[in-house]
This record gives C-alpha cells, sequence and structure tokens, in this order.
C-alpha cells in the first residue's frame, strides 16, 4: 500500500483490491459511467453483480500476468487501473487496459511521481 496525496492535500492511497472492495467498486463504477459518455459501458450495461466483481477481483489477483490498482481516498474507491492478458495462445501477448478516475477527483492531481534515481 502507497500512501499519497492529492494537490489538493487529499490523502489517498493505492492497492491492490480485495474481494472486500466488491460493493465499493460497483458504486464506483456506477458513478463513474453515469458521469460520462466518452466511456464504452453505459449505466445500462452495467449489471455486474457483487458476485461477479468479486470473481473478476479474484482471477485478477491469481493470474500473475494481470494487474489491478484502487487509488483510495475517504474509505472510496476514487481511481482504478487494471490490465487483463487475452488467454489465447497467439495473442496472449495482448490484453485489456484500463484506467479511470472519479469525476470528484478528476483535475484533483490523483498521480503517482516516481523519483529519479539518484
Amino acid at each position: 500500500m502507497n500512501n499519497h496525496v492529492t494537490s489538493d492535500g487529499i490523502p489517498f492511497v493505492i492497492r491492490k483490491p480485495g474481494v472486500e472492495d466488491a460493493e465499493n467498486i460497483i458504486q464506483y463504477s456506477k458513478q463513474l459511467f453515469a458521469s460520462t459518455d466518452q466511456l464504452l459501458t453505459t449505466v445500462e450495461e452495467y449489471t455486474i453483480t457483487a458476485e461477479g466483481e468479486k470473481t473478476w477481483i479474484t482471477n485478477s489477483l491469481n493470474n500473475p500476468s494481470a494487474m489491478t490498482l484502487v487509488a483510495e481516498a475517504h474509505e472510496k474507491i476514487v481511481g482504478l487501473i487494471f490490465f487483463v492478458p487475452m488467454t489465447k495462445k497467439k495473442n496472449c501477448h495482448t490484453g485489456e487496459f484500463g484506467v479511470s478516475v472519479h469525476p470528484a477527483f478528476q483535475g484533483a492531481g490523483l498521480v503517482v511521481r516516481s523519483s529519479k534515481p539518484s
């Protein structure tokens, strides 16, 4: 878990999600999809259940080629990044990559800056 601060001073952490985050990720996703028409998924199409979300989280955590991280502030998910590789032998070098930030945190400096090596 990494502790960070937005440009307006709001503390947040970046960490791997657990199955206990399923409902929080669903609420985050619904707010995100309702906030814009620039995403491929609409609110009406987003019908995942808590059990489905838990399965997605578990599969991501158990796949050494996958990665999922959440940004959390005030015990709410405010950002999500994931990479899920394709499963077929001929395209397993490719995958789906997603990055999203909660509307209330867009433009708030929800970024992680790495320090330059000395």
